[in-house]
């Protein structure tokens, strides 16, 4: 005699959602990416800029910042000025961005992948709201305007050209690392912190920035690279999950 059965059905609460699911990876890559070194690097540098911070909050001016900015001062010249005008035009907002769109673009049509271009926007668009938002929070004024090489209006802790030139720079070098081998990985990450630094210099040089705003752009890219490496997996890496969460979601 047949024993009647009754189909088994599952209701949206039995059975996670995929973005469970996603979301389950992204903490799992995080756990994977997060090693001792990184977490290191991100706690100085927190450490750092919150130094800074107070000190751009206090309002006071250290005697080696005046040194810093007269000793560029005392040796600028036509030619110098120049190249530190172009640099830092090149290296404004607009300019960073299509930067970011051009190579990382190239790496995705190279790796076949959207990761990479998608990746170099977000690090762009993150940086830019940082620089954004830490201005207004802490304003702090430039230096004398009699300094200034360049018109410049809105606060300046931190440098948003160092913030920002550091981050989608050496986030786009560490993006052709995974897409090149060899030399070629040294030679990204060398021409990306080079010219961080020259741009971070430049600021200073055009007397718009104290050096401490440059640091402070600096470390807070520091912060935003480190959480990049941790979150988005290498090449071909797929964080695991629990068994039972991934077989409920590839059937969902």
């Amino acid at each position: 005699m047949p024993i009647p059965t009754t189909p088994i059905t599952s209701t949206s609460a039995d059975v996670p959602s995929r973005s469970t699911g996603t979301a389950s990876r992204w903490i799992a890559q995080a756990r994977i990416g997060a090693t001792p070194a990184r977490i290191t690097v991100v706690a100085l540098a927190g450490v750092f800029f919150l130094a800074l911070m107070l000190h751009a909050l206090s309002g006071t001016i250290w005697l080696a910042e005046w040194d810093v900015t007269n000793w560029f001062v005392d040796h600028r010249t036509p030619r110098l000025t120049t190249w530190a005008t172009d640099l830092s035009t090149i290296t404004e907002p607009v300019g960073v961005l299509v930067i970011a769109l051009v190579v990382g673009g190239a790496i995705s049509l190279r790796q076949r992948s959207w990761l990479p271009v998608a990746v170099a926007m977000a690090v762009t668009f993150l940086s830019a709201v940082a620089i954004g938002g830490l201005k207004v929070i802490i304003g702090r004024p430039r230096p004398p305007v009699s300094l200034h090489l360049v018109s410049e209006s809105d606060y300046g802790f931190p440098s948003g050209h160092s913030l920002g030139t550091m981050t989608v720079f050496l986030t786009l070098a560490w993006l052709t690392t995974r897409a090149v081998r060899g030399a070629g990985r040294a030679l990204a990450f060398g021409v990306a912190l080079v010219v961080s630094l020259l741009v971070g210099a430049a600021r200073i040089y055009l007397g718009v920035h104290w050096f401490t705003d440059v640091l402070a752009g600096w470390a807070v890219a520091a912060v935003l690279l480190s959480g990049l490496v941790v979150l988005v997996p290498r090449p071909g890496q797929r964080p695991q999950t629990s068994p039972d969460l991934d077989s409920v979601t590839a059937s969902a």
